[in-house]
């Protein structure tokens, strides 16, 4: 099974440190990739989508203040690329204070040196599944019409004339992310980590049960199809 892994640039000056951090994420199912500097950073950024950002302040070149508001406040085609990476600061020698005076909105979360790499793996779930509730928030219908149904997040009903079914929690997180993308794919991982939490085997098998559920659910409009788009993600056709 290919699950589409979460894309993670991690901007770290100490290489031992850095290759250490990253080979322990990909163990995790993440996909990473490193710069040890600001330009290398930018570089990256300037060409490449990422879900998240791990800054180390204290990268030479540009620093990890300068480099967010030179890549993502000014610079128009990064804003374009990056307008949704959340950023995790990995900061050293700063105060609370300090770090939350220089934090903007592009960045969720901060933590400070010496840490735990499994701390800091809770904290990328965390800011991940804050990322796409806030995504999911705005301007969110509670009523959606999927075809021939009619769909209610709140009463958490499915219906088609006089047909209706009660969808568990799952299945309307489920369908209510894939309504809020219709017709695009939405990557495995974002799926798995904002309804399961984490992106693993186990739970991506759990994801396919509830997409077969849904299926069913949804067959007596035959012009709806939920696909597998392999190697990427998922996809409601209406």
């Amino acid at each position: 099974m290919n699950a589409v892994k979460t894309k993670i640039l991690l901007v770290e000056e100490n290489d031992n440190f850095g290759s250490i951090l990253k080979e322990y994420l990909e163990t995790k199912f993440f996909l990473v990739e490193k710069a040890k500097n600001g330009r290398e950073a930018y570089d990256l950024l300037s060409n490449q989508e990422y879900d998240l950002c791990l800054l180390d302040i204290r990268v030479p070149f540009k620093n990890g203040f300068t480099l967010i508001k030179d890549n993502l406040a000014i610079t128009k085609e990064i804003v374009v690329n990056n307008k949704k990476m959340p950023i995790i600061f990995l900061a050293a020698n700063s105060t609370k204070k300090d770090v939350i005076n220089r934090l903007n909105a592009r960045v969720f979360d901060y933590i400070t040196f010496p840490f735990h790499v499994e701390e800091l793996l809770t904290r990328i779930h965390a800011v991940l599944r804050r990322e796409v509730k806030m995504r999911m928030s705005d301007n969110v219908p509670i009523e959606f019409s999927i075809g021939k149904y009619t769909f209610n997040t709140d009463t958490q009903i499915l219906a088609l004339g006089k047909y209706e079914c009660k969808l568990t929690t799952k299945e309307v997180q489920l369908l209510r992310l894939l309504m809020l993308n219709k017709n695009e794919i939405v990557d495995r991982s974002y799926i798995l980590e904002t309804i399961w939490g984490e992106n693993n085997y186990f739970k991506s098998r759990s994801m396919d049960v509830f997409i077969t559920q849904l299926r069913k659910h949804l067959k007596n409009d035959e012009k709806i199809e939920i696909v597998n788009v392999r190697g990427k993600g998922v996809k409601l056709l209406i």
